[in-house]
């Protein structure tokens, strides 16, 4: 399965308000969901400043906890973060 970005206001919002309560962000700080892997449970934020954060979900008990994430400033520093060291 592949990355969405059909993601609606309200599925938006639900998953907006843990990502707030479950870490260091603001809600001022999270723009907005850009996208979702469904049968990863890994969902990608819009952060106000231009970075992304991208989680995995997990589903225990109910709603959900976070597992730890991590910020890539951009896609180059993703990137070079998941380099091979035998392609350099």
């Amino acid at each position: 399965m592949v990355w969405r970005t059909d993601i609606g206001q309200t599925e938006a919002e639900g998953l907006i308000r843990p990502l707030v309560r479950e870490t260091n962000l603001t809600a001022a700080e999270v723009s907005t969901v850009i996208a979702r892997r469904d049968d990863q449970d890994d969902v990608a934020y819009l952060l106000a400043d231009g970075r992304v954060v991208e989680v995995h979900l997990t589903w225990v008990p109910r709603p959900f906890e976070l597992t730890p994430f991590i910020t890539y400033p951009d896609l180059e520093a993703w990137r070079g973060a998941h380099a091979d060291p035998s392609s350099l």
